[in-house]
């Protein structure tokens, strides 16, 4: 921790302001709207923690984190799709090139690496549904979605606002 001595007290005995490790001193909070306030770099971010993760690991660790981090963003994405929600698997894809490169490994490892992953989790889905996520038509997307949300939510997407209220009118 970085100590100046820049401040004398009343008592005429230095005082210490500590600044963080970047040396980032805190904003003066009496004045709020001459505060700069930056967003934090999401992508410098996730560069430094990759960074951290792939210093000092083993082949075999690299290539488990690997598999790791794309079957975490496989199975958000698949989400996404069943779901018809975005959650964000675009940031774990992104995570996961990071990922590739801090750890240095070959386009022909991690395609296969993928490979191997989609073959796991695919043994794991439901087959018709994970054919679709695979190759399915805009068409067999939407009829798929549509019949997950009415299983959820008990409604059918097709149905007019007019029509339930007409079967309790009969």
């Amino acid at each position: 921790m970085n100590k100046k001595f820049d401040e004398v007290d009343i008592s005429g005995a230095p005082t210490t302001k500590h600044e963080s490790p970047q040396g980032l001193k805190k904003p003066d909070v009496r004045n709020p709207n001459e505060v700069e306030q930056s967003a934090p770099d999401s992508a410098q971010e996730t560069r430094d923690a990759v960074e951290g993760i792939a210093s000092g690991t083993s082949p075999t660790e690299s290539i488990e984190l690997y598999k790791d981090a794309v079957k975490e963003a496989l199975e958000r994405e698949y989400r996404e799709f069943l779901y018809a929600q975005s959650m964000g698997s675009w940031k774990r894809w992104a995570y996961v090139d990071q990922l590739r490169k801090a750890l240095s490994l070959t386009e022909e490892l991690t395609q296969a690496l993928q490979e191997e992953v989609y073959e796991e989790f695919g043994k794991s889905a439901d087959p018709s549904d994970w054919d679709i996520f695979l190759h399915g038509t805009q068409e067999q997307v939407k009829n798929l979605q549509d019949a997950i949300a009415g299983e959820t939510f008990g409604d059918d997407p097709n149905e007019t606002a007019a029509e339930p209220l007409e079967r309790l009118s009969t």
